[in-house]
């Protein structure tokens, strides 16, 4: 959302670097980059699953069979948003007093 709303900025292109990045990978080559760095370098997780899968063994293999996915529906939301911006019946509402926030429905920080 903050992307769509805010284009041009350093969030904006961090997120189309970072999802172009995502998309470019292939799965097994995220999966072991963050197994590598997660499990041998920074020893917050376990390298390997064990037999009995706690919830935090699984929290890295579940974010990397996701992380195409995510890297897809973040591009598609930054561009309607950033395309609904440019909307007639949002620069009205916009000419017709109406202060951004409320045209957009979100109250950023």
């Amino acid at each position: 959302m903050l992307t769509g709303l805010r284009r041009n900025g350093f969030l904006d292109n961090l997120v189309l670097v970072s999802t172009l990045f995502l998309i470019a990978l292939p799965v097994f080559v995220v999966g072991f980059v963050l197994q590598w760095l997660f499990g041998v370098q920074w020893q917050i997780v376990k390298p390997t699953v064990s037999s009995e899968m706690p919830l935090s063994e699984l929290i890295i293999p579940g974010f990397v069979l996701g992380s195409a996915s995510m890297a897809y529906i973040a591009r598609v939301a930054r561009t309607s948003i950033a395309e609904n911006r440019r909307a007639d019946y949002v620069r009205t509402a916009i000419a017709k007093g109406l202060p951004m926030r409320r045209v957009v429905g979100v109250h950023l920080l």
